[in-house]
């Protein structure tokens, strides 16, 4: 019992870290998205689009991270790699839909974006 307990806190603190590695990564992307805006003109084109290739990027690799974890447990299954790639998936979705009206926007929006992203990260990692 208990190396299966410390392979559970092993893959708790790999998962943990992975979301930080995210939160870092959007907050980066954010940043740099909201560098193009103004309080009354949108980002950039190539600013918007930058954004969404960093977010797949980052929920590439949260997936990646979070998906191997339980991999060195004796009854982890596909199931749980499918619920896995299933969260990280609405998270990208959360974050893409959240991000499509930027293109028309202020970088009070952004902020906005900000805000309901970091909700959504939040949500994800309970």
């Amino acid at each position: 019992m208990g190396a299966v307990s410390s392979l559970l806190n092993q893959d708790t603190r790999t998962v943990q870290q992975a979301f930080r590695t995210f939160d870092a990564s959007y907050l980066a992307a954010a940043a740099a998205l909201r560098q193009t805006a103004t309080p009354t003109t949108a980002p950039t084109a190539a600013r918007l689009a930058a954004f969404d290739a960093a977010i797949a990027t980052a929920t590439t690799a949260l997936d990646a991270s979070i998906g191997s974890s339980p991999s060195n447990l004796t009854n982890s299954s596909a199931a749980l790699n499918t619920t896995i790639d299933g969260f990280t998936a609405a998270l990208q979705a959360e974050i893409d839909s959240a991000a499509t009206g930027l293109a028309n926007s202020s970088n009070q929006s952004v902020l906005a974006l900000n805000r309901e992203a970091i909700s959504h990260v939040q949500a994800a990692s309970q």
